[in-house]
């Protein structure tokens, strides 16, 4: 799973016409399912609310955990 700038994946997906899901959420159990199910369907996805859990662990912690 690779990490991309936002504008890098908005642009992939103007280029190819699909689109980006982006999904606030609130704890590391919809995290997991989400990132599961991109996964599964080779999608990327946008997590714009994860700023809450930046003080909490790193973003490489949060992708093992996933």
């Amino acid at each position: 799973m690779p990490l991309v700038t936002l504008n890098e994946l908005m642009k992939d997906a103007e280029a190819k016409n699909y689109a980006v899901g982006a999904y606030n959420v609130n704890n590391l159990e919809l995290i997991r399912g989400i990132i599961a199910a991109a996964e599964d369907s080779q999608s990327p996805v946008i997590f714009p609310s994860l700023k809450f859990i930046f003080p909490l662990c790193r973003l490489r912690l949060l992708l093992r955990l996933c």
